[in-house]
């Protein structure tokens, strides 16, 4: 949490190096600009993930956010002065840590209202993937398994913070944290190659992605990756034959959802979890 925190200070920080100067607006010359500094991807990467590594268990995840819950809430009851602010605050994380559980999912198949999330082209079903949402006051991070191992943290940036960004402007601006980034291109639903995500190599495993998803969800994603077991993933669906939760059949119809085999969308569209756990971030 720590972590994330200090890379979004580092990212506003980084924002102040692109922005026009006052002189320049007035048609003033603007003063030179800072030399490049050397970037070394690879621990840019790693200080993401903060104290998480790759190939952990789910039951490893889970006791390291009850921790990061603990400190945060910890450090709002030392701020209270009242015994009813303290009462809500032991209220809020007691809330906090049960939902950790309760959003820690195991995709077999059942529908789901994170089938039609901002997650739903990051895991398939019947494919041995599961994972731990963490939807915080602070945060949105959400780590995928599989076989039981984290190979993958998808974190959602909060969107007030980046009010009027283009994507390119994001680009240029995580760029100066972790270097040139390689543009990745698919096919979208209309036929046409599209800019899918922006990518960075780190010299080991780690694989490092930036995705627009302000268009429907108002977020722009960074994603890491382990990158060997992310083939194995991809692999492992083609042979079973298995698509994304979020897969579109371009030869069907551009709006029809399917969820590996099952082409119906679900009769509710919103199918809300129960009242009692955290709601999966809404389209817009």
């Amino acid at each position: 949490m720590k972590k994330l925190t200090t890379f979004l200070f580092t990212l506003v920080a980084a924002l102040s190096l692109i922005a026009p100067t006052a002189m320049a607006q007035k048609g003033r010359k603007a003063p030179p600009k800072p030399a490049a500094v050397k970037v070394d991807t690879e621990a840019s990467i790693k200080a993401l993930l903060g104290e998480y590594t790759m190939g952990m268990t789910k039951a490893e995840v889970t006791l390291k956010l009850k921790a990061e819950i603990q400190k945060y809430y910890d450090g709002l009851m030392a701020k209270e002065r009242t015994a009813a602010g303290k009462d809500e605050v032991r209220g809020r994380l007691k809330t906090a840590l049960s939902k950790v559980n309760k959003n820690t999912m195991d995709f077999t198949g059942k529908e789901s209202s994170w089938n039609t999330s901002i997650i739903d082209d990051q895991y398939a079903h019947r494919n041995n993937e599961s994972m731990i949402a963490s939807l915080g006051e602070d945060q949105q991070k959400f780590f995928f398994f599989y076989n039981d191992k984290l190979y993958k943290v998808f974190i959602a940036l909060p969107a007030e913070q980046y009010t009027g960004f283009t994507f390119l402007k994001f680009q240029t601006t995580v760029e100066q944290i972790y270097g040139k980034a390689l543009e990745e291109f698919e096919e979208g639903i209309t036929g046409e190659s599209e800019l899918h995500h922006l990518l960075w190599k780190s010299s080991g495993n780690l694989h490092l992605w930036a995705m627009d998803k302000t268009g429907v969800y108002g977020n722009f994603i960074l994603m890491v990756l382990d990158n060997p077991t992310h083939e194995q993933v991809l692999t492992s669906r083609k042979e079973r034959g298995v698509k994304v939760a979020g897969f579109v059949d371009l030869g069907i119809n551009p709006i029809v959802k399917t969820v590996t085999d099952k082409p119906e969308p679900p009769k509710t569209p919103d199918m809300a979890p129960p009242k009692d756990s955290m709601t999966p971030p809404k389209r817009r």
